[in-house]
Protein backbone atom coordinates (compact mmCIF):
# COMPACT_ATOMS: atom_id res chain seq x y z
CA UNK A 1 0.00 0.00 0.00
CA UNK A 2 1.27 3.44 -0.92
CA UNK A 3 1.63 5.88 1.98
CA UNK A 4 2.72 9.47 2.59
CA UNK A 5 5.97 9.32 4.53
CA UNK A 6 6.86 13.02 4.63
CA UNK A 7 4.06 15.41 5.58
CA UNK A 8 5.73 18.26 3.68
CA UNK A 9 5.78 16.16 0.52
CA UNK A 10 1.97 16.17 0.74
CA UNK A 11 1.93 19.89 0.13
CA UNK A 12 4.36 19.99 -2.78
CA UNK A 13 2.99 17.00 -4.68
CA UNK A 14 -0.68 17.37 -3.90
CA UNK A 15 -0.81 21.06 -4.75
CA UNK A 16 0.93 20.37 -8.09
CA UNK A 17 -1.40 17.51 -8.86
CA UNK A 18 -4.54 19.45 -7.92
CA UNK A 19 -3.72 22.26 -10.33
CA UNK A 20 -0.87 24.30 -11.71
CA UNK A 21 -2.74 27.59 -11.87
CA UNK A 22 -6.14 29.12 -11.37
CA UNK A 23 -6.42 29.53 -15.14
CA UNK A 24 -6.15 25.78 -15.55
CA UNK A 25 -8.88 25.28 -12.96
CA UNK A 26 -11.23 27.90 -14.39
CA UNK A 27 -10.94 26.56 -17.91
CA UNK A 28 -11.31 23.01 -16.70
CA UNK A 29 -14.62 24.02 -15.18
CA UNK A 30 -15.92 24.84 -18.65
CA UNK A 31 -15.61 21.12 -19.35
CA UNK A 32 -16.82 19.96 -15.93
CA UNK A 33 -20.10 21.79 -16.29
CA UNK A 34 -21.18 18.94 -18.53
CA UNK A 35 -21.90 17.20 -15.27
CA UNK A 36 -23.54 20.26 -13.71
CA UNK A 37 -25.74 20.82 -16.73
CA UNK A 38 -26.74 17.14 -16.90
CA UNK A 39 -26.29 16.93 -20.66
CA UNK A 40 -28.50 14.34 -22.29
CA UNK A 41 -26.16 13.19 -25.06
CA UNK A 42 -25.73 9.43 -24.95
CA UNK A 43 -22.16 8.26 -24.35
CA UNK A 44 -21.06 4.65 -24.48
CA UNK A 45 -18.17 3.65 -22.26
CA UNK A 46 -15.07 2.59 -24.18
CA UNK A 47 -11.35 2.96 -23.82
CA UNK A 48 -10.13 6.21 -25.40
CA UNK A 49 -8.26 5.94 -28.68
CA UNK A 50 -4.74 7.32 -28.85
CA UNK A 51 -3.64 9.41 -31.81
CA UNK A 52 -0.12 9.64 -33.15
CA UNK A 53 0.15 13.26 -32.13
CA UNK A 54 -1.39 12.88 -28.68
CA UNK A 55 1.11 12.65 -25.82
CA UNK A 56 1.08 9.28 -24.09
CA UNK A 57 2.42 7.83 -20.86
CA UNK A 58 4.80 10.02 -18.89
CA UNK A 59 4.78 12.53 -21.78
CA UNK A 60 1.31 13.57 -20.75
CA UNK A 61 2.59 15.23 -17.60
CA UNK A 62 6.06 16.32 -18.70
CA UNK A 63 5.58 17.47 -22.29
CA UNK A 64 4.07 20.76 -21.14
CA UNK A 65 5.63 22.85 -18.41
CA UNK A 66 2.85 25.42 -18.08
CA UNK A 67 -0.68 26.15 -19.19
CA UNK A 68 0.70 28.60 -21.74
CA UNK A 69 2.03 25.68 -23.80
CA UNK A 70 -1.58 25.02 -24.82
CA UNK A 71 -2.53 27.67 -27.35
CA UNK A 72 -6.01 28.79 -28.30
CA UNK A 73 -7.20 27.94 -31.78
CA UNK A 74 -9.26 30.99 -32.63
CA UNK A 75 -10.75 29.18 -35.61
CA UNK A 76 -12.24 26.45 -33.42
CA UNK A 77 -15.96 26.53 -32.76
CA UNK A 78 -15.25 26.98 -29.03
CA UNK A 79 -11.63 28.07 -28.51
CA UNK A 80 -11.88 28.13 -24.71
CA UNK A 81 -13.27 24.61 -24.65
CA UNK A 82 -10.49 23.27 -26.86
CA UNK A 83 -7.92 25.11 -24.75
CA UNK A 84 -9.33 23.53 -21.59
CA UNK A 85 -9.25 20.08 -23.19
CA UNK A 86 -5.57 20.56 -24.05
CA UNK A 87 -4.77 21.50 -20.47
CA UNK A 88 -6.67 18.52 -19.06
CA UNK A 89 -4.91 16.16 -21.47
CA UNK A 90 -1.64 17.11 -19.80
CA UNK A 91 -2.49 17.83 -16.19
CA UNK A 92 -4.59 15.68 -13.85
CA UNK A 93 -7.57 17.48 -12.37
CA UNK A 94 -8.54 16.28 -8.88
CA UNK A 95 -11.99 16.69 -7.31
CA UNK A 96 -11.78 16.79 -3.52
CA UNK A 97 -15.26 15.54 -2.69
CA UNK A 98 -17.97 13.32 -4.20
CA UNK A 99 -20.68 11.48 -2.22
CA UNK A 100 -21.29 8.69 -4.73
CA UNK A 101 -20.88 5.93 -2.15
CA UNK A 102 -23.82 7.33 -0.19
CA UNK A 103 -25.93 7.24 -3.35
CA UNK A 104 -25.24 3.51 -3.56
CA UNK A 105 -26.34 3.21 0.06
CA UNK A 106 -29.57 5.19 -0.25
CA UNK A 107 -30.64 3.90 -3.68
CA UNK A 108 -29.52 0.28 -3.96
CA UNK A 109 -28.52 -0.72 -0.42
CA UNK A 110 -24.82 -0.75 -1.40
CA UNK A 111 -25.39 -3.35 -4.14
CA UNK A 112 -22.67 -2.01 -6.40
CA UNK A 113 -22.87 -4.89 -8.88
CA UNK A 114 -26.52 -4.13 -9.58
CA UNK A 115 -25.64 -0.79 -11.18
CA UNK A 116 -24.03 -0.39 -14.60
CA UNK A 117 -21.69 2.46 -13.77
CA UNK A 118 -20.26 2.31 -17.30
CA UNK A 119 -23.49 3.75 -18.71
CA UNK A 120 -25.13 7.15 -18.35
CA UNK A 121 -27.18 6.56 -15.20
CA UNK A 122 -29.64 9.29 -16.10
CA UNK A 123 -30.87 6.95 -18.83
CA UNK A 124 -31.15 3.95 -16.53
CA UNK A 125 -32.86 5.43 -13.48
CA UNK A 126 -35.71 7.90 -13.57
CA UNK A 127 -38.29 6.78 -10.99
CA UNK A 128 -39.41 9.85 -9.05
CA UNK A 129 -36.22 11.82 -9.56
CA UNK A 130 -34.70 13.60 -12.51
CA UNK A 131 -31.18 12.27 -11.96
CA UNK A 132 -30.07 9.07 -10.27
CA UNK A 133 -26.59 10.35 -9.60
CA UNK A 134 -24.35 13.17 -10.78
CA UNK A 135 -21.62 10.63 -11.51
CA UNK A 136 -20.89 7.76 -13.88
CA UNK A 137 -18.00 6.74 -16.13
CA UNK A 138 -19.30 8.52 -19.28
CA UNK A 139 -19.64 11.82 -17.44
CA UNK A 140 -16.29 11.43 -15.69
CA UNK A 141 -14.73 10.99 -19.12
CA UNK A 142 -16.69 13.84 -20.66
CA UNK A 143 -15.64 16.15 -17.83
CA UNK A 144 -12.01 15.02 -18.19
CA UNK A 145 -11.67 14.58 -14.45
CA UNK A 146 -8.55 12.56 -13.59
CA UNK A 147 -8.88 11.80 -9.89
CA UNK A 148 -11.59 11.76 -7.26
CA UNK A 149 -11.63 11.71 -3.48
CA UNK A 150 -14.76 9.62 -2.87
CA UNK A 151 -16.38 10.76 0.35
CA UNK A 152 -17.02 8.10 2.97
CA UNK A 153 -19.98 9.95 4.42
CA UNK A 154 -21.64 8.81 7.64
CA UNK A 155 -24.76 10.55 8.88
CA UNK A 156 -24.60 12.27 12.25
CA UNK A 157 -27.50 10.06 13.35
CA UNK A 158 -25.03 7.16 13.56
CA UNK A 159 -22.80 8.89 16.12
CA UNK A 160 -22.13 6.81 19.27
CA UNK A 161 -23.59 3.59 17.84
CA UNK A 162 -23.19 2.48 14.18
CA UNK A 163 -20.82 5.09 12.69
CA UNK A 164 -17.77 2.83 12.44
CA UNK A 165 -19.71 0.00 10.80
CA UNK A 166 -21.40 2.37 8.36
CA UNK A 167 -18.03 3.87 7.38
CA UNK A 168 -16.61 0.40 6.74
CA UNK A 169 -19.60 -0.43 4.55
CA UNK A 170 -19.08 2.71 2.47
CA UNK A 171 -15.36 1.94 2.08
CA UNK A 172 -16.42 -1.48 0.84
CA UNK A 173 -18.64 0.22 -1.77
CA UNK A 174 -15.71 2.15 -3.22
CA UNK A 175 -13.44 -0.89 -3.22
CA UNK A 176 -16.11 -2.97 -4.98
CA UNK A 177 -16.56 -0.22 -7.55
CA UNK A 178 -12.82 -0.20 -8.26
CA UNK A 179 -12.77 -3.98 -8.54
CA UNK A 180 -15.71 -3.93 -10.95
CA UNK A 181 -14.10 -1.49 -13.40
CA UNK A 182 -10.33 -2.13 -13.29
CA UNK A 183 -9.80 -0.95 -16.87
CA UNK A 184 -11.00 2.52 -15.89
CA UNK A 185 -10.56 2.93 -12.11
CA UNK A 186 -7.28 2.63 -10.22
CA UNK A 187 -7.35 2.72 -6.43
CA UNK A 188 -4.50 4.93 -5.16
CA UNK A 189 -3.44 6.39 -1.82
CA UNK A 190 -0.83 9.02 -2.71
CA UNK A 191 0.01 11.92 -5.00
CA UNK A 192 2.45 9.64 -6.83
CA UNK A 193 -0.38 7.16 -7.26
CA UNK A 194 -2.54 9.84 -8.89
CA UNK A 195 0.27 10.65 -11.30
CA UNK A 196 0.86 6.98 -12.17
CA UNK A 197 -2.84 6.44 -12.83
CA UNK A 198 -2.88 9.53 -15.05
CA UNK A 199 0.15 8.31 -16.97
CA UNK A 200 -1.58 4.96 -17.51
CA UNK A 201 -4.72 6.65 -18.81
CA UNK A 202 -6.75 5.53 -15.78
CA UNK A 203 -8.93 7.37 -13.30
CA UNK A 204 -7.44 7.66 -9.80
CA UNK A 205 -9.79 6.70 -6.94
CA UNK A 206 -9.04 7.96 -3.44
CA UNK A 207 -11.08 8.07 -0.26
CA UNK A 208 -11.76 10.71 2.38
CA UNK A 209 -13.70 10.14 5.60
CA UNK A 210 -16.41 12.77 6.11
CA UNK A 211 -17.04 13.23 9.81
CA UNK A 212 -14.77 12.69 12.80
CA UNK A 213 -17.59 10.95 14.64
CA UNK A 214 -16.78 7.94 12.42
CA UNK A 215 -13.71 7.08 14.51
CA UNK A 216 -15.79 6.88 17.71
CA UNK A 217 -13.10 8.83 19.60
CA UNK A 218 -10.60 6.03 18.99
CA UNK A 219 -7.08 6.61 17.65
CA UNK A 220 -6.84 2.89 16.88
CA UNK A 221 -9.91 3.19 14.65
CA UNK A 222 -8.37 6.23 12.95
CA UNK A 223 -5.24 4.19 12.22
CA UNK A 224 -7.26 1.29 10.83
CA UNK A 225 -9.11 3.64 8.50
CA UNK A 226 -5.75 4.87 7.26
CA UNK A 227 -4.67 1.29 6.60
CA UNK A 228 -7.85 0.77 4.58
CA UNK A 229 -6.90 3.69 2.34
CA UNK A 230 -8.48 6.78 3.91
CA UNK A 231 -6.27 9.76 3.08
CA UNK A 232 -8.18 12.64 4.59
CA UNK A 233 -10.66 13.02 7.41
CA UNK A 234 -13.13 15.89 7.77
CA UNK A 235 -12.88 16.60 11.49
CA UNK A 236 -16.62 17.14 11.85
CA UNK A 237 -19.76 16.94 9.79
CA UNK A 238 -22.89 18.87 10.83
CA UNK A 239 -22.57 17.70 14.42
CA UNK A 240 -19.98 17.86 17.17
CA UNK A 241 -17.97 14.77 17.95
CA UNK A 242 -16.86 14.78 21.60
CA UNK A 243 -13.61 16.51 20.66
CA UNK A 244 -14.31 19.28 18.08
CA UNK A 245 -16.86 21.95 17.18
CA UNK A 246 -18.80 21.84 13.91
CA UNK A 247 -19.80 24.99 12.05
CA UNK A 248 -23.33 24.34 13.34
CA UNK A 249 -22.39 25.90 16.71
CA UNK A 250 -22.08 29.24 14.92
CA UNK A 251 -25.70 28.98 13.72
CA UNK A 252 -27.21 27.62 16.94
CA UNK A 253 -25.85 29.03 20.18
CA UNK A 254 -27.77 26.46 22.21
CA UNK A 255 -25.58 23.61 20.99
CA UNK A 256 -22.75 22.52 23.31
CA UNK A 257 -19.38 23.99 22.40
CA UNK A 258 -15.84 22.72 22.93
CA UNK A 259 -14.35 26.09 21.99
CA UNK A 260 -12.66 24.55 18.96
CA UNK A 261 -10.54 21.45 19.46
CA UNK A 262 -10.42 19.72 22.84
CA UNK A 263 -7.22 18.18 24.18
CA UNK A 264 -8.15 14.88 22.55
CA UNK A 265 -9.04 16.69 19.32
CA UNK A 266 -5.52 18.09 19.19
CA UNK A 267 -4.15 14.57 19.65
CA UNK A 268 -6.29 13.43 16.71
CA UNK A 269 -4.77 16.12 14.48
CA UNK A 270 -1.25 15.20 15.58
CA UNK A 271 -1.91 11.53 14.87
CA UNK A 272 -3.26 12.38 11.43
CA UNK A 273 -0.04 14.32 10.78
CA UNK A 274 2.01 11.35 11.92
CA UNK A 275 0.13 8.96 9.67
CA UNK A 276 0.12 11.24 6.64
CA UNK A 277 -3.65 11.71 6.62
CA UNK A 278 -4.77 15.14 5.42
CA UNK A 279 -6.70 17.26 7.93
CA UNK A 280 -9.93 18.42 6.26
CA UNK A 281 -11.60 21.50 7.75
CA UNK A 282 -14.79 21.71 5.70
CA UNK A 283 -17.79 21.63 8.08
CA UNK A 284 -15.84 22.71 11.17
CA UNK A 285 -16.31 25.91 13.20
CA UNK A 286 -14.02 28.87 12.69
CA UNK A 287 -12.34 28.26 16.04
CA UNK A 288 -11.73 24.62 15.10
CA UNK A 289 -10.25 25.80 11.79
CA UNK A 290 -7.82 28.10 13.55
CA UNK A 291 -6.88 25.53 16.19
CA UNK A 292 -6.17 22.85 13.58
CA UNK A 293 -4.20 25.12 11.24
CA UNK A 294 -2.08 26.39 14.12
CA UNK A 295 -1.40 22.86 15.33
CA UNK A 296 -0.92 20.97 12.05
CA UNK A 297 2.62 20.36 10.87
CA UNK A 298 1.31 19.49 7.39
CA UNK A 299 -0.84 21.50 4.98
CA UNK A 300 -4.57 21.33 5.70
CA UNK A 301 -7.36 21.13 3.14
CA UNK A 302 -10.93 22.32 2.82
CA UNK A 303 -12.22 19.50 0.65
CA UNK A 304 -15.49 21.23 -0.32
CA UNK A 305 -15.85 24.82 0.86
CA UNK A 306 -16.19 28.24 -0.74
CA UNK A 307 -15.41 31.78 0.43
CA UNK A 308 -17.32 33.58 3.18
CA UNK A 309 -16.80 37.05 1.69
CA UNK A 310 -18.90 36.10 -1.35
CA UNK A 311 -21.43 33.97 0.52
CA UNK A 312 -21.63 34.24 4.30
CA UNK A 313 -22.60 30.64 5.00
CA UNK A 314 -20.84 29.26 8.09
CA UNK A 315 -19.52 26.39 5.93
CA UNK A 316 -17.36 28.84 4.00
CA UNK A 317 -13.86 30.16 4.70
CA UNK A 318 -13.38 33.69 6.02
CA UNK A 319 -10.57 35.89 4.72
CA UNK A 320 -8.54 35.83 7.93
CA UNK A 321 -8.63 32.03 7.82
CA UNK A 322 -7.58 32.14 4.15
CA UNK A 323 -4.45 33.99 5.28
CA UNK A 324 -3.71 31.19 7.75
CA UNK A 325 -4.22 28.63 4.99
CA UNK A 326 -1.56 30.39 2.94
CA UNK A 327 0.89 30.37 5.84
CA UNK A 328 0.17 26.68 6.39
CA UNK A 329 0.58 25.82 2.70
CA UNK A 330 -2.94 24.42 2.53
CA UNK A 331 -5.68 24.49 -0.08
CA UNK A 332 -9.37 25.44 -0.39
CA UNK A 333 -11.29 23.24 -2.82
CA UNK A 334 -14.24 25.29 -4.04
CA UNK A 335 -17.70 23.78 -3.59
CA UNK A 336 -20.46 23.70 -6.24
CA UNK A 337 -23.39 23.55 -3.80
CA UNK A 338 -25.56 26.54 -4.80
CA UNK A 339 -26.24 27.72 -1.25
CA UNK A 340 -22.50 27.87 -0.46
CA UNK A 341 -21.78 29.62 -3.77
CA UNK A 342 -24.55 32.25 -3.96
CA UNK A 343 -26.34 31.85 -0.60
CA UNK A 344 -29.40 31.09 -2.73
CA UNK A 345 -31.02 27.97 -4.13
CA UNK A 346 -29.51 28.59 -7.56
CA UNK A 347 -25.93 29.41 -8.52
CA UNK A 348 -24.09 29.87 -11.80
CA UNK A 349 -20.72 28.67 -13.02
CA UNK A 350 -19.49 32.25 -13.17
CA UNK A 351 -20.24 32.57 -9.44
CA UNK A 352 -18.14 29.46 -8.78
CA UNK A 353 -15.33 31.16 -10.71
CA UNK A 354 -15.80 34.27 -8.57
CA UNK A 355 -14.93 32.20 -5.48
CA UNK A 356 -11.85 30.83 -7.24
CA UNK A 357 -10.76 34.33 -8.21
CA UNK A 358 -11.33 35.59 -4.66
CA UNK A 359 -8.96 32.94 -3.30
CA UNK A 360 -6.44 33.74 -6.03
CA UNK A 361 -6.57 37.45 -5.22
CA UNK A 362 -6.18 36.91 -1.49
CA UNK A 363 -3.67 34.05 -1.16
CA UNK A 364 -2.61 32.97 -4.66
CA UNK A 365 -3.20 30.17 -7.15
CA UNK A 366 -1.24 27.57 -5.19
CA UNK A 367 -4.06 27.35 -2.66
CA UNK A 368 -7.03 26.66 -4.97
CA UNK A 369 -8.74 23.39 -5.83
CA UNK A 370 -12.14 22.01 -6.78
CA UNK A 371 -14.36 20.09 -4.35
CA UNK A 372 -17.61 19.70 -6.25
CA UNK A 373 -19.64 17.82 -3.62
CA UNK A 374 -21.47 16.06 -6.47
CA UNK A 375 -24.00 13.49 -5.27
CA UNK A 376 -24.11 15.30 -1.95
CA UNK A 377 -25.81 18.46 -3.22
CA UNK A 378 -29.15 19.37 -4.72
CA UNK A 379 -28.89 20.12 -8.42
Amino acid sequence: MEIFHDSRVIRNKTLFIIGTSVLCVVLALSIAVGVLANKSTEIVYKEPERTETAPTGRQRSTQLTSCQKCTKNTKAQNPNLEYAKCILDHYPLVDGHNDLSYEFYTNVDNKVYSVDFSQDLRKQYHANQTTYTCTDIPRLREGKLSAQFWSIFISCTTQHHSAVQRALEQIDVIKKLNNKYPSFLKFVTSADGIQRAFDEGKFASLMGLEGGHAINSSLATLRMFYDLGIRYMTLTHNCNPPWADSHIVERNSSLPKHNGLTKFGKIVVKEMNRLGMLVDLSHVSKKTMKDAIKLSRAPVIFSHSSTYSLCNATRNVQDDVLSLVKENGGIVMVNFYPYFVSCKEVATLSQVVDHIQHIKKNIGVDHIGIGSDFDGIEM
